[in-house]
């Protein structure tokens, strides 16, 4: 199978999955019985396809409420849409054209593990909100971007200087001390960005809930969804990372980041055309 045929091959097969990544995204922010059912769905995906709800609930030692609860938190109506999806996910593993050893380190591992990442990525993004985002950027009379983790903080001064070189007045926020000045550039023509893996970066979300009380747009870039980071943001760009523990500090998902980053600074692009 030639390359080209691979990555096509491996974007259909993704599109399965999106269950999988919903329920790893939300995982950290459940409660104790609820993330018991998630780490069974994610580590035994196979055999919790093949069970009732009842089965479920005795399997995990919680109970069926707690199912129905667990369902609903990850975004689905009901158990049975789940277990579809699940059995369609299985499919998709079992169907894979990869196969390698996960636990080998070895660079043809990194290279697997990075194209997970970016399949997971092409697969939670949502292209109405990366289009929206690009939109609200491109009218905004000042864009700020703020991160101010390690990575984030390279990100973020990245970003911006992508932003400028397009013509849009913006600014980097990667100091701890910025709340001092949020009240005099966040206006309601603005538009806010958050960078933040994990979601729990504090600076990250007041500069966001404050940016949003000035009534600029906000515009959150994170891994989880109902992170604080996430719920802060009126746009949610979500790289989509099936992580094995939380929170981790890697270099690896700052790539699906620069991916995301990339994508919307070319849809901010074309609206100046």
């Amino acid at each position: 199978m030639d390359s080209q045929n691979l990555i096509a091959q491996l974007l259909k097969l993704s599109s399965s999955k999106l269950v999988l990544q919903k329920i790893a995204i939300v995982r950290p922010f459940l409660n104790d019985a609820e993330r018991s059912i998630a780490d069974f769905i994610l580590t035994e995906t196979e055999t919790a396809a093949n069970l009732t709800v009842a089965e479920l609930a005795e399997r995990t030692d919680t109970s069926e409420a707690t199912v129905f609860r667990f369902c609903r938190a990850v975004g689905y109506s009901g158990f049975s849409v789940v277990r579809d999806e699940l059995i369609a996910a299985v499919d998709a593993l079992q169907n894979a054209p990869l196969d390698l050893d996960e636990a080998a380190d070895s660079w043809e591992n990194r290279i697997y593990q990075v194209i997970h990442m970016l399949l997971g990525t092409y697969v939670a993004v949502d292209a109405e909100h990366v289009q929206a985002s690009a939109e609200a950027i491109a009218k905004a009379r000042h864009a700020s971007v703020c991160g101010t983790g390690p990575f984030s903080a390279r990100l973020t001064e990245m970003f911006v200087f992508g932003l400028q070189r397009l013509g849009i007045p913006s600014s980097a926020w990667t100091d701890t001390r910025m709340d001092l000045l949020l009240g005099d550039y966040l206006k309601l023509a603005d538009v806010a960005i958050g960078i933040s893996h994990f979601g729990r970066n504090e600076d990250v979300e007041r500069f966001l809930a404050q940016a949003k009380d000035n009534g600029a747009v906000t515009i959150a870039i994170t891994n989880y969804t109902e992170s604080p980071v996430g719920k802060a943001g009126d746009l949610v760009l979500c790289t989509g990372i099936i992580e094995d523990s939380f929170p981790k500090l890697d270099l690896a998902p700052r790539i699906s980041q620069i991916l995301v980053l990339q994508y919307l600074l070319d849809k901010v692009s074309t609206f100046q055309a």
